[in-house]
C-alpha cells in the first residue's frame, strides 16, 4: 500500500470482462462507461490491456488505484479520455515506441520482436524514439 495525500491506497490488478461494443465503434467511450459503472468513484484505473477478443466479450487488465476518497478523484485525468488535436502539423510524422520488456527488463523487449517491429516504424516515419 502506497500513501496518496494522507490516504492509504492499494494498487489493484485484476481481469475483467467486459461486453463486445456493437460493431467495435466508441471503443473508448464504451470501455470506459463500463468500468465506471462497474468500480465506481473511489477506484482510479491507471492501466488497461485488451487481452483478448471473443464474439462478446473482450478480455483485458485493469490496474487500479482502490481506496482513495471521492473528492481526491474528481479532476483527475482518465486513462480513456481522447481529445483529437484540433490542428495538425503533417509536415514531419513523429513516433514513439515504448517496449515491453517484463519484469526487471529480463524478457521481452529488443531481444523479442520488438528490434523487426522498430526497424518497419522508423521506414513510416521521420523521428522515431524508442523506450528502453
Amino acid at each position: 500500500m502506497n500513501e496518496f495525500e494522507g490516504m492509504q491506497v492499494k494498487l489493484i490488478e485484476r481481469q475483467v470482462r467486459i461486453p463486445v461494443a456493437p460493431s467495435h465503434h466508441s471503443l473508448i467511450s464504451h470501455i470506459q462507461k463500463t468500468i465506471d459503472v462497474t468500480l465506481g468513484d473511489t477506484v482510479l484505473p491507471v492501466r488497461f490491456v485488451i487481452t483478448g477478443v471473443t464474439g462478446v466479450e473482450y478480455n483485458c487488465e485493469l490496474g487500479t488505484l482502490e481506496g482513495m476518497e471521492v473528492e481526491k478523484t474528481r479532476g483527475l485525468n482518465s486513462i480513456f479520455s481522447f481529445s483529437p488535436r484540433k490542428v495538425e502539423r503533417t509536415d514531419t510524422f513523429n513516433a514513439v515506441f515504448l517496449v515491453p520488456t517484463g519484469i526487471g527488463a529480463e524478457i521481452g523487449g529488443h531481444a523479442g520482436d520488438a528490434t523487426p517491429a522498430a526497424r518497419v516504424i522508423a521506414t513510416a516515419c521521420d523521428t522515431l524514439v524508442t523506450h528502453p
